[in-house]
């Protein structure tokens, strides 16, 4: 079975505390599908970013979902459980 895509974007080039809430959010709230998701965080700054329109902090997953900075965890658990049934990559 093939892993979901979760991209998280930061302002790498920026002091962590400024993003490490919004991380410690995204992490928590993924941490039970770890199994099941490939995680890469890349720059706010980078093309990709500029490809989603993304500024400053966001998370993508499988490069068609995309949320913003404020997600609320509940809204990012189910996309990824969607996400993960849509793959049939279904956690026990």
């Amino acid at each position: 079975m093939s892993k979901i895509k979760l991209e998280i974007f930061v302002p790498i080039e920026l002091c962590g505390c400024y993003y490490s809430e919004f991380l410690d959010r995204v992490w928590s709230t993924s941490l039970k599908y770890r199994d099941h998701i490939e995680f890469i965080l890349k720059s706010s700054h980078s093309k990709e970013a500029g490809r989603y329109n993304i500024k400053d902090m966001g998370v993508v997953i499988n490069g068609t979902k995309k949320f913003v900075r404020n997600v609320q965890p509940e809204i990012l658990e189910e996309a990824i459980r969607e996400s993960l049934l849509e793959s049939k990559n279904i956690p026990n």
